[in-house]
């Protein structure tokens, strides 16, 4: 068999390496629990001391275009003090690509600050 790495008609696309790509790719929405390291729930935040974290929301958006995957996340949470006050809003995004493999393998690309 020849060695993918040096084939140069293997696809670099993430989707063409392996189906998995595009089963994960969407609109994803989830509930999310924080727990302490003693395994106990995490209600509120740190930061603030004023937002729930058990549970809270989070939507992720995966898209793969090529050799590029995309996660764009936001979390939201609730103040601790009930809907009349404002809740909290964050985000995250990661970017990723495939290796040189050609193995279906992505990585992802460090933060910076």
């Amino acid at each position: 068999e020849k060695d993918k790495r040096y084939d140069e008609s293997a696809s670099i696309e993430l989707k063409d390496q392996s189906e998995i790509w595009s089963k994960l790719e969407g609109l994803w929405e989830d509930t999310r629990y924080s727990y302490l390291p003693n395994y106990q729930p995490k209600e509120i935040d740190d930061i603030f001391g004023l937002f729930k974290l058990f549970p809270y929301t989070g939507f992720q958006n995966l898209t793969f275009d090529g050799s590029r995957g995309y996660r764009h996340t936001i979390l939201l949470s609730a103040h601790k003090d009930g809907p009349t006050n404002n809740g909290l809003a964050t985000y995250a995004d990661v970017f990723a690509t495939s290796t040189h493999e050609k193995d279906g393998s992505a990585i992802t690309l460090p933060l910076q600050s």
